[in-house]
Order: structure tokens, then C-alpha cells, then sequence
């Protein structure tokens, strides 16, 4: 009988041993299960990172083009500002030669009428006082 009670101690034994191992392997079973569900969250978010990440390269991209273009266009502002400058440089000098050409056309205009009012005020005068009879 003493072989069969050690028989059953050692199956009981060896019973326990097994449901440990049963428990055991059914944890870390579990803890792999979440960890494989952790995987594929981390997975996903990794992805969407990827996502923004490549985006936000294109945005970067896209933004340095059109600053690039905005560049561009401004160089062609400052040259046509030049070339305004050069203008309205160009048209006051214009101006005041012309302000020059008119008051001297003027001023001959003005000393011709002179010229003519003094000759033709004693011709005039004299006229009339011819056909008045006058000078008789």
C-alpha cells in the first residue's frame, strides 16, 4: 500500500506540476496575445507617422517651389522698380528741359510782342495822325 499512496503523491504531484505549466504557458499565451495587439497598434500608428511624415514632405516640398517662384518674382519686381526709376528719372529730365524750351519760347515771344509793340505803336500813331491829317 505504501507504493500506491507514493504512486498517487507522486501522480497528484505531477497532476499539480501540470496544471502549473497549463496555467503557466496560459499566461505568457495571454501576455503574447496582448503584446501581438501592442505590436499592431504600434503598427498602425507607425503608419499614420508615415503618413503625416510624407505628407508634410510634400507640403515642404510645395512650399519651397512656390518659395522659389516667390523669389523669382520679387527679383523681377526690384527690376522693374529699377526700370520705373529709370523712367520717372528719365521724364523729370524731360520736364525740365521742356519747363526750360517754354519759358525761353516765352520769353522770345514776349521780348518779339515788345519788339513789335515798339515799332508798330509809333507806325500806328502815325498812320492815324496821317489819316487825320495831322502832320499838314
Amino acid at each position: 500500500m505504501a507504493t500506491s499512496r507514493k504512486n498517487n503523491v507522486d501522480d497528484d504531484d505531477l497532476e499539480k506540476k501540470v496544471q502549473n505549466l497549463y496555467d503557466s504557458t496560459s499566461r505568457v499565451d495571454e501576455r503574447v496575445k496582448i503584446l501581438l495587439e501592442n505590436l499592431e497598434k504600434i503598427d498602425t500608428k507607425f503608419e499614420k507617422i508615415i503618413e503625416k511624415h510624407i505628407d508634410m514632405q510634400t507640403k515642404i516640398i510645395l512650399f519651397d517651389d512656390k518659395i522659389d517662384k516667390l523669389s523669382e518674382n520679387i527679383d523681377d519686381m526690384y527690376e522693374r522698380i529699377e526700370d520705373l526709376e529709370k523712367g520717372h528719372n528719365d521724364l523729370y529730365r524731360y520736364k525740365a528741359g521742356a519747363e526750360s524750351q517754354v519759358k525761353n519760347i516765352l520769353g522770345t515771344i514776349y521780348n518779339a510782342g515788345v519788339t513789335v509793340y515798339k515799332i508798330a505803336l509809333p507806325v500806328i500813331i502815325g498812320y492815324l495822325l496821317y489819316a487825320m491829317g495831322l502832320p499838314k
